[in-house]
C-alpha cells in the first residue's frame, strides 16, 4: 500500500512543476535520483546479504525502493513519451517512436537476461550498481545532449533539433 501511495503522489507531482521547471530538469532529476536511491538499495542489499547476524538495517531495501518509485515518478516514468512526442518532425516521428520503443524494450529485455548470470555471479547487490551506473550515465548525457521544450511551439523545437 505504501510503494501504491508514493508511486501515485509521484506521478502527480510532474504535473505541477513540469510547466514550470521544463523537462529537461525534471529528467535530469529523476534519472540522478534514480542512480542514487538505485546505488543505496545495492548497498542495502549487500548489506543484508553479507553484514551481521543481526540485521538493524532490513528495512533500508524496502525505504530505497519507495524512493525508486518516487524519482522514477518525478520524470523518466512520466515524461518519456512526451518527449518522443517533441522530439522527433512530423515526417519521421511514425517510424522514430516505434523504434525508440524498440530500443527501450530491447535494452529491457537484455537486463532481464543477464539478472540471474550477475546475480549467481557476482550478487544480486551488483545488478542494481549496474543500473545506478547507466541512470548517472542518462542523466550526465541529458544533462549535456538534451534540449529544453518547455513553453516552445513544435516548430520552435525543430528548428532547435535542426541546428
Amino acid at each position: 500500500m505504501v510503494f501504491s501511495l508514493v508511486k501515485s503522489v509521484g506521478n502527480l507531482v510532474p504535473l505541477v512543476l513540469v510547466d514550470w521547471m521544463g523537462r529537461k530538469p525534471l529528467m535530469v532529476g529523476s534519472h540522478a535520483l534514480m542512480a542514487l536511491v538505485t546505488a543505496a538499495y545495492g548497498v542495502g542489499l549487500y548489506v543484508v546479504a553479507n553484514g551481521p547476524e543481526h540485521k538493524p538495517l532490513a528495512w533500508w531495501p524496502v525505504v530505497a525502493l519507495w524512493g525508486y518509485a518516487l524519482s522514477y515518478s518525478l520524470g523518466a516514468g512520466t515524461l518519456t513519451y512526451t518527449l518522443l512526442g517533441e522530439m522527433f518532425a512530423a515526417n519521421v516521428k511514425t517510424r522514430a517512436a516505434p523504434l525508440c520503443v524498440m530500443m527501450l524494450a530491447s535494452g529491457s529485455f537484455v537486463l532481464d537476461g543477464i539478472y540471474t548470470t550477475m546475480t549467481q555471479a557476482f550478487g544480486v547487490h551488483s545488478n542494481y550498481f549496474l543500473y545506478s551506473a547507466f541512470n548517472f550515465v542518462w542523466a550526465a548525457s541529458a544533462g549535456f545532449v538534451m534540449v529544453e521544450t518547455k513553453g516552445k511551439t513544435f516548430l520552435e523545437i525543430e528548428e532547435m533539433l535542426a541546428s
